[in-house]
């Protein structure tokens, strides 16, 4: 946990000279305090956690899942690109992603994902708010139903029933989701009322108003991936240049490149199992020293004028 810490901490010091940040706290499951074993351990992605638990043998565990690729290694189940016992999908965005029932046949269980943001929205303000979801392939059903709330408090339940609100950002109607093989992007602007404190992505519809069709044989529900989530004030939203790390595998030094661009970008260096390895910053173009870096792969992460970003390169002998 403590790598985690240092991370927001690190985001906060950056807010006096980077216009502006995502407010979601990483915001593409990156950094966790244990690699997950199992499914339902998506707490391991601190701070995320679910927005509804089951009681199971009177006691609440979480009901959304967690994949990153630190389980490869361990058992597979929860690992990344293969995981469960019928999926396989890259992250769109470094080596982790999350999990989850959006909608069941029946529509009485649905599950939810739930995260703090960095600071409170301003009122007023307009935000440029998205996630990207993909189709898992192995529930029985695609659906059009995904949604993003803001809230002053969680919403987090005891058990997974729906939540019935009009979400703040949701995906168009009809829109039904089948894709399996690329991310989707939901989108779309929030002013805010301000205060609002949380975000909670799910399925927000009454059964009658979801659009679904049959899209595999397997489990009875819709389960889908999220990944890459975003609240940035659209205000504050610069282009952001390619950012480019080469050569990967890195004999030696690798290079990070960005083009054309002409703001700091300031990015650190984690190994695998989120230790710190490296800091700096760059325009243009920096050369990274690696005399000192193990001969496994790295997860970098930047800070720019608009959002964080990862990269990973691998380094060997």
């Amino acid at each position: 946990m403590k790598y985690y810490y240092i991370i927001i901490a690190l985001r906060l010091s950056l807010k006096t000279v980077i216009a502006q940040n995502n407010l979601v706290p990483n915001p593409s499951f990156e950094i966790y305090i244990n690699c997950p074993t199992i499914m339902t351990q998506i707490y391991f992605a601190f701070p995320w956690f679910t927005g509804s638990k089951d009681m199971i043998n009177g006691a609440l565990i979480s009901s959304t899942d967690y994949y990153n690729s630190c389980n490869n290694s361990i058992n597979g189940f929860v690992g990344v690109p293969v995981f469960g016992s019928l999926g396989f999908q890259y992250p769109r965005t470094g080596n982790a992603f999350a999990g989850y029932i959006f909608w069941e046949t029946g529509g009485g269980y649905r599950e939810y994902l739930e995260v703090k943001l960095i600071e409170p929205l301003d009122s007023g303000i307009k935000y440029c708010v998205g996630f990207w979801v993909n189709n898992s392939g192995f529930g029985h059903w695609a659906i059009d139903a995904f949604g993003l709330v803001f809230t002053k408090d969680s919403l987090l339940t005891i058990e997974a029933t729906p939540i019935i609100r009009a979400p703040d950002i949701e995906n168009p109607s009809g829109n039904i989701i089948t894709d399996s093989l690329n991310w989707t992007k939901i989108s779309g602007e929030y002013i805010a009322k301000g205060g609002e404190k949380f975000i909670t992505i799910g399925c927000f519809l009454n059964n009658s108003d979801i659009n679904k069709i049959v899209f595999s044989h397997y489990n009875d529900y819709a389960y889908y991936l999220v990944d890459d989530v975003s609240v940035v004030r659209c205000d504050e939203i610069n282009p952001i240049p390619i950012i480019v790390v080469y050569p990967s595998p890195a004999l030696e030094d690798f290079t990070i490149e960005a083009k054309g661009n002409t703001v700091p970008i300031y990015f650190e260096i984690y190994n695998a199992i989120g230790q710190f390895v490296y800091k700096s910053n760059m325009i243009e173009k920096t050369v990274v020293p690696t005399a000192n870096f193990a001969a496994v792969m790295y997860v970098i992460m930047f800070w720019n004028s608009e959002r964080l970003e990862y990269r990973k390169v691998v380094k060997c002998n």
